[in-house]
């Protein structure tokens, strides 16, 4: 069963310089943009060069940021390997232009891939306004390059393309890796290159395909042991259902299914909106409102906690413009709210 899409639905994946999100670099990015209708999918893969976007001066000169030990072991790349490739701040036409008007795909992208990339786009995005408001040792021509690619970065709009992250599928139906999860749909067989980038992102579509050809089969049906696919419950062919498919829960007692649906404010997934609240998702106040959170925190102690963290500057933004608004709306107010 092929897929139904209303919008080019854009597979990707990164191989980073380590885990940490808020701190880490993208070494390669893969990129594969499967299309509604006939037309062939398309694919790109960039290596950069991890770039330290310089803090304290305009020059460009940014250091290399190494590559975790770790890291290198699982993806295979060195810092020799990209010595001489361009920061990714170089690319970043062609990169908007591929994301251009997407929905999005991956494998635990919504929770990794994502943020990192985000992450990425926000430093870039730092790096371009002190540029652009630098002196004199910063040329006109330069300060122009460095709006147009702020303009560029602050198009993107990620937040409102659907996410269709295949391991929440996977995880749903039967909890595997992505390696695993392919070996069992394709007799038994590895995928070339595992941790490549390129691999990953086109055996992340086609472990899709798969999915997508038997969770729209109600009955029964076996791959390496036996499964039922429910008629009420099936996956979809297109970017909408398969990325609500993983939300659904079906009631103990009746039966039915619903979808739980909770939006991230922020790309992080730190803030969330349920039921037309937003709610902090980590840390100590975790399941408390926003309004909850700022009657307690009256001396913004968890806010100052978080702007010097490392979480991701969406994040950080985000929750700095939420106290902001609750300051607007009065303490006063809120206080009677919640005693």
């Amino acid at each position: 069963m092929a897929l139904e899409l209303k919008r080019p639905l854009l597979f990707f994946d990164i191989e980073s310089t380590g885990l940490d999100i808020a701190t880490e670099c993208i070494a390669e990015l893969c990129f594969y943009k499967v299309f509604p209708g006939d037309r062939q999918p398309e694919e790109k893969t960039w290596r950069f060069r991890p770039w330290e976007y310089p803090k304290d001066n305009f020059s460009g000169k940014g250091r290399q940021h190494r590559m975790d030990p770790m890291a290198s072991k699982v993806n295979h790349i060195t810092d020799e390997d990209l010595r001489n490739e361009k920061p990714l701040i170089c690319y970043v036409d062609e990169i908007a232009a591929w994301l251009r008007d997407c929905d999005l795909g991956g494998y635990n992208s919504e929770r990794y891939d994502l943020p990192l990339l985000v992450s990425e786009f926000e430093r870039a995005k730092e790096y371009c306004r002190m540029r652009c408001g630098a002196g004199p040792e910063v040329s006109d021509a330069e300060k122009a390059q460095a709006a147009h690619i702020l303009d560029t970065l602050s198009g993107i709009d990620l937040m409102s393309a659907k996410m269709v992250d295949v391991q929440k599928i996977v995880y749903k139906v039967l909890p595997r890796t992505l390696k695993a999860a392919y070996a069992l749909f394709h007799e038994g067989r590895d995928f070339e290159d595992a941790h490549s980038a390129l691999a990953d992102t086109k055996a992340t579509y086609d472990l899709l395909v798969k999915l997508v050809d038997i969770w729209n089969k109600p009955g029964e049906h076996s791959v390496e042991h036996h499964f039922t696919v429910e008629a009420d419950d099936l996956l979809g062919t297109d970017a909408e259902a398969m990325a609500e498919f993983p939300l659904r829960k079906r009631d103990p007692e009746t039966g039915a299914l619903s979808v739980e649906k909770e939006d991230f404010y922020d790309i992080a997934g730190k803030l969330v909106r349920r039921d037309g609240k937003i709610y902090i998702n980590f840390g100590k106040y975790k399941g408390k409102t926003i309004e909850e959170l700022y009657y307690l925190d009256t001396k913004r102690g968890f806010l100052n906690w978080v702007l010097e963290r490392d979480f991701m500057q969406d994040t950080k933004d985000k929750l700095s413009a939420l106290y902001d608004e609750c300051e607007k709306k009065g303490l006063a107010g809120l206080q009677n709210k919640f005693k």
